[in-house]
């Protein structure tokens, strides 16, 4: 399959990935001010969904484990509990999960919960008993726990909560590391039922295990956090500090070159009748990475633009076109860029007219023709073209064309693709 990408994987929707934007600063910041806070807490990490809150977090784990700080890690996910009202149970189980010996203790527990079964894979609180294994309190106890378990998903929700409480407090006692971090993902999509989750989670901690510092850091986004005044009123109720996500500038250096791959691109580009200049598409995929971010597009966004330009530069190249990979990318970006009034930019550009000055692209694609960087581009003395779309003999589709005094710079997209 053709493709402009060398390394698809990286695009996809995951926050366990390596550090391809240099979140060091914000990684460090967030560790010193962790290791002023003396008790246990909750930090809420407030930050745009999809800018990369869970993606620093995960940094922050690596680095204490580089580090070997003695440091357990744990982590629940919210998203896989759609019920909202398993968000306790899930929890516990999860941990447990994390915890235990799974394969040992699924045994013990195959067809004695059937709530536990209906949770799926991670719902085996059980594997707590080998997570304890030589703790006297569980030596010769499973079938008891297991027992146990059962009864407490079929007791009433105060009665369970309290119960499963108990179970987490072993849990965690278990663990032979003085501090216990634990990441809360998609708790902010759970409404009321995640906040009542956070509440009764941080009276838990701050009433249990006197010996142990739990750090709980809960991913919050903005867009939920600013809902209303009543809505960020009852997150600062529940968290005991909260810090935001808003590293100051993102490199996206290291993150193309592992993206992009370099033969989809021209060598040297030809600037003037018969001379050739190397062809600065490195400087150009940055300018395009800056543009983007710059018209508030997170990295989640900036990564789907990748995949939906990537699918149809391939199926350009399948038709037998030559289409250029930063063009494509520049059209497919007015996609998700809206205008002021809230309609999407590529709705705006109507097949033969000219694309105006302030369509946010234009800058960048003369940029292109000139073979200059935006920075060039923007302070030197280029004639700006205006960009419009024409039908020329040449080609069996429109074509995007710029032109200035003696020169005129063609660039193949077709009209399909600002449908």
């Amino acid at each position: 399959m053709t493709s402009f990408i060398k390394n698809i994987d990286i695009l996809e929707e995951a926050y366990k990935v390596d550090d391809l934007l240099d979140f060091n600063p914000e990684i460090e910041r967030i560790d010193r001010i962790i290791k002023r806070i003396p008790n246990s807490s909750l930090i809420g990490y407030i930050g745009r969904f999809g800018s990369g809150k869970s993606t620093a977090i995960y940094q922050l784990q690596k680095k204490h484990i580089s580090d070997k700080s003695n440091i357990k890690w744990l982590e629940f996910d919210a998203w896989k509990y759609p019920e909202r009202k398993e968000l306790w149970e899930g929890f516990v189980l999860d941990i447990a999960d994390q915890l235990g010996d799974k394969k040992k203790v699924q045994k013990k527990i195959s067809g004695r919960s059937k709530t536990a079964e209906n949770l799926g894979a991670s719902a085996n609180i059980a594997l707590a008993v080998s997570a304890a294994a030589g703790s006297s309190f569980y030596v010769g106890l499973p079938a008891l726990f297991v027992s146990k378990f059962t009864h407490i998903f079929s007791g009433r929700p105060a009665e369970r909560v309290f119960e499963i409480q108990a179970i987490l407090n072993n849990l965690l006692s278990s663990c032979k590391e003085e501090s216990i971090f634990i990441a809360i993902e998609d708790i902010d999509r759970s409404g009321d039922a995640g906040k009542y989750f956070l509440e009764t989670l941080r009276q838990f901690i701050k009433n249990n295990l006197p010996k142990k510092r739990i750090i709980v850091f809960v991913p919050i986004g903005t867009e939920a956090y600013e809902k209303n005044n009543d809505h960020r009123d009852s997150y600062h109720k529940v968290l005991d500090y909260i810090e935001f996500f808003e590293p100051k500038r993102l490199n996206y250096s290291k993150f193309l070159d592992a993206v992009f791959d370099p033969n989809s691109f021209p060598e040297a580009t030809e600037v003037e009748t018969n001379i050739k200049r190397k062809t600065v598409w490195k400087e150009h995929l940055l300018d395009w990475s800056q543009l983007a971010a710059s018209q508030k597009l997170t990295i989640r966004e900036i990564k789907n633009v990748l995949r939906a330009a990537n699918l149809r530069y391939g199926d350009l190249v399948e038709q037998g076109y030559k289409p250029d990979p930063r063009i494509v990318l520049a059209l497919t970006l007015l996609h998700y860029i809206f205008t002021d009034t809230g309609s999407r930019w590529s709705t705006r550009i109507d097949l033969y007219n000219p694309i105006r000055i302030n369509c946010p692209v234009s800058p960048f694609l003369q940029a292109v023709t000139h073979n200059c960087t935006l920075a060039e581009f923007n302070k030197g003395s280029w004639v700006k073209a205006e960009i419009r779309w024409i039908n020329n003999n040449d080609f069996s589709f429109p074509t995007f064309v710029t032109e200035r005094i003696g020169e005129t710079g063609h660039f193949i997209l077709s009209d399909f693709y600002l449908n």
